[in-house]
């Protein structure tokens, strides 16, 4: 069901959220790791990596908002 309200999610949802977005993260990183395409590093690199650091500060913000 959705909220009246979607901006206002629930403490689960939110956790939830932060859960999967970790997971993905970390499942990035491993990637990382396995490029043996210069084509491939360059796209991962100049594409993936930004919105990764993005998304890693993002979920650092909210766990630290989460446990003020």
């Amino acid at each position: 069901m959705t909220p009246a309200h979607p901006e206002i999610a629930t403490a689960e949802q939110q956790r939830e959220v932060l859960e999967a977005a970790e997971f993905m993260a970390d499942r990035l990183t491993d990637f990382e790791y396995e490029l043996l395409d210069d084509d491939v590093a360059r796209m991962f690199f100049g594409h993936v990596m930004p919105a990764l650091a993005r998304l890693r500060a993002a979920i650092l913000r909210a766990k630290e908002t989460n446990n003020a």
